[in-house]
Order: C-alpha cells, then structure tokens, then sequence
C-alpha cells in the first residue's frame, strides 16, 4: 500500500473555491511521466496502427514509449454512439509529448485520420508508478465534475473507498489523478474536471467488480456529487500483429 501513497497533495484535497482554479495555468506536477490519448474513430484503426508503426523511430527520439493501442472504446456513461479506438503513448514529459504530436508525419495531420480528421489528443501526468505493467493492459478512464461540495467531500466519501474496491479486484487505482487536462486537438473538458485512470489486468475483472454491491453503491454516492463519463478500453501493445 505504501507505494500508492501519493507524492504531493492531491488537487482535489485543495479548496475548490481557491484562486489556484481562477485563472488556470497548465504546470503539471512532477509524477511518472506523462500520457498521450490519441482518439479516433474505430473504423480508422488500421491507418491509426499504420501510423504508430511508421512513427516508432520518432518516439524514441522523442524519449517516449509506445503503450499500446485499443481497438474499441466501452462507454459506459452514455447510450450508443460512434464505435472509437485510441492509441496510448508514455513521455518523460508533457513538453516531449506535445512535441511529438505536433511533428509526427501523419499526427500532425489536421484532416488525421483522412478525410474527416476526427480526431481528439491530450495529455496527463501519470501521478502514480505502476507496477509489472505488461500484465495491466484494461484501463478505466474517468472524467467527474464537481456539481456541488468539495474535492475533500468527494475524495472522502468515494475517491478513498473507490480505491479499496479497486485494489480489492487486483487493480492500480488513480494511476492519473489530475484536475483537467492539456489538450493538443478537440479534446473538451472543463478545467475543473477530475481526470483519473485505473488500471487492471482484464474485462473481467472490471466486470466482477462491477457486479460487488460496493460499487453500485459508490457509483450513487458519486453521480449524487459529480457528473461521470467513464470509459473501458484494453490496449494491445502490438499495433499491427
């Protein structure tokens, strides 16, 4: 447990109503690195896996990491909608992130993928070092915006509990706990929303958790305190087997 205890105050145990949020400036804190999410739509998979493999010598210039890609995005805080996939890199920094977006031959792109351009990229500090990471590839990626109340109220009342439900089934939780996040294209959230990544080994650990009356539980806690678009997705590390 102790490797999971945070290196600095979490954003959300600061008073929501601090002068820190009035004019937000984008100075991530030191963590584990930083991840890049490039979203597109599922039937551009291919070109997208072209792309990472045309582009792995760049990544490595750039002192990154291909993650892995996932070849379908679960939604699971909304109705039906356009099937997506995403890419995931991992940079020292936000800076080398961010360069290697803007320079990437077909990332760079404003019409990537051809023709429609549809595409979302952002960053977010890893808060959090990860352990045996070649054995966590399902991640639940989570967006909640304060309706009322505190960061403290939230964390106290779910973000704390969460996490022992999520270790309980063999995850990492609140790998990326981050207030907001560094958009590089069409990538929309407010700047006080609560960014956070889980990770797990498979779907179905995530199923069976899902299946505990503690999370049914948590999740009433949390939508009576925030909205919630929560997000499944299992990368695979080759992009083109």
């Amino acid at each position: 447990m102790d490797r999971y205890k945070p290196k600095y105050i979490p954003s959300w145990e600061r008073d929501y109503t601090s002068n820190r949020w009035a004019v937000r400036q984008w100075n991530p804190p030191q963590g584990f690195g930083v991840y890049l999410f490039i979203k597109f739509p599922g039937r551009d998979v291919e070109f997208a896996a072209q792309t990472v493999v045309l582009g792995k010598r760049a990544v490595t210039t750039a002192r990154g990491e291909f993650i892995g890609i996932a070849r379908k995005v679960h939604d699971l805080s909304s109705g039906p909608r356009q099937r997506e996939a995403l890419v995931v890199y991992l940079f020292e920094s936000t800076e080398a992130a961010t360069r290697f977006f803007v320079s990437d031959n077909r990332f760079k792109q404003p019409d990537f993928p051809p023709p429609s351009g549809a595409c979302e990229a952002w960053t977010v500090v890893k808060f959090l070092e990860t352990r045996n990471d070649d054995l966590f590839k399902t991640y639940m990626l989570c967006d909640n915006t304060l309706r009322g109340g505190t960061y403290s109220e939230y964390k106290e009342h779910f973000a704390n509990p969460f996490a022992q439900l999520i270790l309980d089934y063999g995850g990492q939780p609140f790998v990326v706990q981050s207030i907001g996040v560094d958009s590089l294209r069409r990538h929309h959230v407010d700047q006080n929303t609560m960014v956070t990544l889980h990770l797990f080994k498979n779907e179905d650990d995530i199923k069976r958790m899902m299946m505990d009356p503690r999370y049914e539980d948590l999740k009433r806690r949390q939508i009576s305190m925030a909205t919630d678009f929560t997000s499944v997705f299992t990368i695979d590390p080759q992009a083109c087997p």
